[in-house]
């Protein structure tokens, strides 16, 4: 046999290109690959494999079933500030530190930061031996805190998941708990403190607080189901209110992720423990020695209280389903606010904007809806306002565009104009007061910026200095306001925004906007850059936006922007992920029931919502979760090319692919590998599979296909969470015609 030549072989970090002919597919990209992103989301590393899962953000099915058309986030911020925080445990392997100490008393380990899912404390019961393990975080000054408000601690636990090769559960596992009023270094029930905690091996939720070695109190609840597996919040609210009973109340939340109602205990002790800390822990235990072993999991810590002058801010999110609106109600569920009568616009995605600490919501052919999800339970109308289908804030003023096609009509329905509010005033819509802080419209008399050229779709507002204008098939921006002489300058004729929710403004200000022609990008008040052009000619172009629900969101923690279009009638739609580091595209399948109809991106201060959420066709909110390896139960099979491959010495010789050495991620599940053959790239693409096996974690068995060919592709498949490292293929190439 002749010498052998090596080729090393990395993921298409540059994702999906269907730009460039067959054999000149540019590098670094793949002609083909579904559910699969750039980064590993065990560790965040640039080694490429299955996306993450999607995990239901609250337990609640909204509007029966029907598409959530509206989705939006309000903060409340009152007339104090809050204390927040949270840890996420990084993304890198090591042994919990920072701010963390070691409870001593029946606790042997720190928690450790594995690479088994990202951002997670995770510990295991080696094979059978007891492993406890816990830890506190700084001290919560109680003379500090505010004892007329409630303080809360929280853990997320992740869904289970069961390893492709071991069958080892990874997730909800042993006894996960939280504690708080501990004694530094102590044990949450055996000298001071109060803690809750899921014993998941039995289903039961307890709530224990210890004074003084002394028992104070105790509650617990069975939990009846498989809903441990799915996922879970626990919460603890501390009252520390010396009024009635002197000495507060304590209640412990249980909130499951697959929407079955949260359960709660409370406790009124009449001790008080003295101690200030707070923090979690972890009790695995398994009986059989020898097997394999199951982990416990949790994905992230939060507290959150405030202090004597300060009233805790929060994030709250608001969404529409059907003709309901709905407001979180502080217990990992939704509530209805939308009062009796009230009709909210029909089969259309409705935006909405937060202005002064109320959320209003263009509402189609009725006037603009206002909501105050902390200040009650009613959404009402904004009577002089006008008809619209998209809002913004802008220059503290409240704008709105896109009304019905009636051109001129006083209500404010113009589908050419743009109406702002009084500055500051939501409800002062009157054009004539001719002050600088008045309302005004494009065609108000002494306005010299004038209607749209076409009916007006979308209004984006990146910052103060300019706000975008767009129609279907062309943008401009307002620099400026239109009191005080703003121009409105066109920026082009050819593409422009589908719908209300078809753009996204990232943090450096940049608006990604999805238009008939495709993806692109404004980077200020200049002319928007084609983005999907030069990489998917066709998959992006000639969208129907009457058809779809058209929709972009900004993911912080994935520093990307995920496009979706969703069919109105039904069925699956088209998916992308777009990062920029390195640029690429990523295509997504959900299934039909989880296809987007709106997003939002949530604060960090928000537990189980933090980053981009997803309001799906079946009523759900959803997002993205890397501890997650189904959607919310659904199989996701995912699958790369690598290629073309050329195995002869020049074009169009042949050659013999030998042996295959792989390595996979060290927590990697298995995937199915495939060659295919062919005498060119076109014909490779389509060849059935000539050889096949499995790779499992790690370092894999040499395979030897001898395979034969000009060009080849190799496919990886995957229904469990996988990622690569590298493979090297050895190959030994001829000089003679691929026709043999």
């Amino acid at each position: 046999m002749a010498k052998l030549k090596s080729k090393t072989l990395v993921f298409p970090l540059a994702g999906q290109n269907k730009a460039m002919g067959y054999q000149r597919q540019p590098p670094f990209t793949t002609i083909d690959c579904q559910d699969v992103f750039p980064r590993d989301t065990s560790s965040e590393m640039a080694r490429g494999g299955s996306r993450p899962g999607l995990t239901n953000v609250f337990r609640d099915q909204l509007g029966d079933g029907e598409p959530i058309r509206s989705l939006a986030t309000i903060r409340q911020l009152g007339q104090k500030a809050g204390h927040f925080g949270d840890d996420f445990f990084g993304q890198t392997p090591d042994y919990l530190g920072g701010p963390w100490e070691l409870m001593s008393q029946n606790f042997d380990y720190v928690p450790r930061i594995m690479p088994l899912m990202p951002g997670c404390v995770v510990w295991y019961d080696r094979y059978g031996y007891p492993i406890n393990c816990g830890a506190l975080a700084p001290e919560l000054e109680e003379e500090e805190i505010d004892e007329e408000v409630t303080y809360s601690i929280s853990i997320l636990v992740p869904p289970a998941y069961q390893h492709a090769t071991y069958k080892n559960w990874c997730g909800p596992y042993g006894k996960l708990g939280i504690v708080a009023r501990s004694q530094s270094r102590v044990s949450p029930w055996s000298i001071d403190g109060v803690t809750a905690y899921m014993n998941c091996k039995v289903n039961t939720f307890h709530l224990v607080y210890y004074v003084a070695g002394d028992l104070a109190g105790s509650e617990l609840v069975a939990i009846s189901g498989p809903i441990v597996k799915a996922g879970f919040v626990l919460q603890m609210l501390i009252c520390e209110d010396k009024g009635t009973p002197a000495n507060g109340t304590i209640e412990a939340r249980f909130i499951p992720l697959d929407g079955s109602e949260t359960v709660s205990l409370e406790l009124s002790p009449e001790k008080k423990s003295p101690g200030t800390e707070a923090g979690f822990w972890i009790e695995c235990k398994e009986a059989a020695p020898g097997v394999a072993p199951n982990y416990s999991v949790i994905e992230s810590f939060q507290w959150n209280y405030s202090t004597d002058t300060a009233e805790r801010a929060g994030t709250r999110v608001v969404a529409v389903s059907g003709t309901d609106i709905y407001n979180e109600d502080g217990k990992g569920g939704m509530s209805k606010i939308t009062p009796s009568g009230l009709a909210v616009g029909g089969n259309i995605q409705l935006q909405a904007a937060e202005f002064f600490g109320k959320l209003y919501i263009a509402n189609g052919t009725e006037k603009v809806l206002m909501v105050e999800p902390y200040a009650g339970t009613e959404a009402e109308q904004v009577t002089d306002s006008p008809e619209s289908n998209t809002i913004t804030s802008y220059l503290g003023r409240l704008v709105t565009a896109g009304g019905n096609e009636v051109d001129g009509n006083p209500s404010g329905s113009d589908p050419y104009n743009f109406y702002m509010s009084a500055q500051t005033d939501a409800t002062n819509w009157d054009t004539g007061a001719g002050l600088m802080t008045s309302a005004v419209s494009g065609n108000t008399s002494g306005v010299d910026t004038g209607r749209f050229p076409s009916a007006i779709t979308a209004l984006a507002a990146p910052s103060d200095d300019y706000m975008f204008i767009a129609s279907v098939d062309s943008v401009a921006v307002l620099r400026g306001s239109p009191r005080r002489g703003g121009p409105m300058d066109l920026l082009s004729s050819k593409v422009g925004f589908l719908g209300p929710m078809a753009y996204c403004i990232t943090p450096d200000g940049r608006t990604f906007f999805l238009s008939r022609m495709g993806l692109y990008v404004l980077e200020g008040p200049v002319p928007p850059v084609a983005v999907s052009e030069q990489v998917l000619p066709l998959a992006l172009k000639r969208i129907d936006s009457q058809a779809n629900a058209v929709c972009l969101g900004y993911d912080p923690y994935r520093n990307g922007i995920l496009i979706c279009v969703s069919p109105w009638r039904g069925g699956t739609g088209i998916n992308y992920f777009y990062t920029w580091d390195p640029p690429g595209f990523w295509p997504i399948r959900f299934a039909a029931e989880h296809q987007p109809f709106s997003m939002a991106t949530v604060s960090a201060d928000h537990l189980t919502a933090a980053g981009l959420i997803l309001g799906c066709r079946d009523g759900y909110i959803r997002r993205f979760s890397g501890s997650s390896a189904t959607d919310d139960g659904e199989t996701i099979t995912s699958y790369v090319l690598i290629g073309p491959i050329k195995l002869g010495v020049g074009e169009g010789d042949s050659g013999l692919l030998v042996h295959l050495d792989a390595i996979m991620a060290g927590t990697s599940g298995d995937v199915t590998w495939s060659l295919h053959m062919g005498d060119s790239a076109e014909e490779a693409l389509v060849a059935d599979a000539q050889e096949t096996g499995t790779w499992s974690a790690g370092s894999s068995n040499r395979d030897s296909p001898f395979a034969r060919g000009a060009t080849c592709f190799l496919k990886l498949t995957g229904t469990n969470r996988w990622a690569m490292e590298s493979i090297r293929l050895s190959i030994e190439p001829y000089v003679t015609s691929t026709k043999l």
